[in-house]
């Protein structure tokens, strides 16, 4: 997929946070695979891997040089759930990762200890968060359900916008629905 005037996160660049990035290039797959185990257990996954995510021609006014990789777009992103169903209850069991990326379009490999205007640049890490989640069924119009987001509490940056940004804590989630 190839585009002629992409508009881009620019963190490199105080003075603007969206611009147009102009040519850009990307080429990648994306695959899901779902298998029932049986005895109630079934998994499925999917990935998506861009080797290409880039930037045609120098755009060197606002740090963009010709190869750079785009923004926010990680190589990799997979997932993968185990599920078990019996009666009423449904449980699971989710993995989400995503490989590292970068926070602007120069690529900046080092997270600045001072940015300029707020706006930060640098490599996000790689990461991975594991989820479980249970619900049950009551009855035919009441569900109750429970998750634990980031199970591992995994520490990670999601994100350089004007100030570093953390991913989630673990967090709780509990909850009903009722179906009239």
């Amino acid at each position: 997929m190839n585009f002629s005037n992409q508009v881009v996160d620019n963190n490199s660049n105080p003075n603007f946070s969206k611009e147009n990035g102009g040519e850009t290039k990307h080429q990648g797959i994306e695959m899901s695979l779902g298998y029932d185990i049986g005895a109630g257990f079934a998994i499925a996954g999917n990935v998506t891997y861009i080797p290409v995510s880039e930037f045609v021609g120098d755009r060197l006014d606002v740090g963009i040089e010709d190869g750079n990789r785009i923004s926010y777009s990680p190589e990799v992103l997979a997932n993968l759930e185990l599920t078990y169903q019996k009666g009423a209850l449904q449980t699971a069991l989710a993995v989400h990762h995503s490989s590292a990326q970068y926070a602007d379009s120069a690529n900046t490999k080092n997270i600045p200890s001072n940015a300029a205007g707020g706006i930060w640049g640098g490599e996000l890490d790689a990461y991975t968060v594991v989820d479980v989640h249970a619900a049950y069924d009551l009855n035919k119009q009441l569900k109750v359900f429970g998750s634990v987001k980031n199970l591992t509490d995994e520490k990670y940056i999601a994100g350089l916008r004007q100030g570093i940004y953390a991913g989630p804590d673990r967090s709780f989630e509990v909850g009903a629905k009722y179906q009239f």
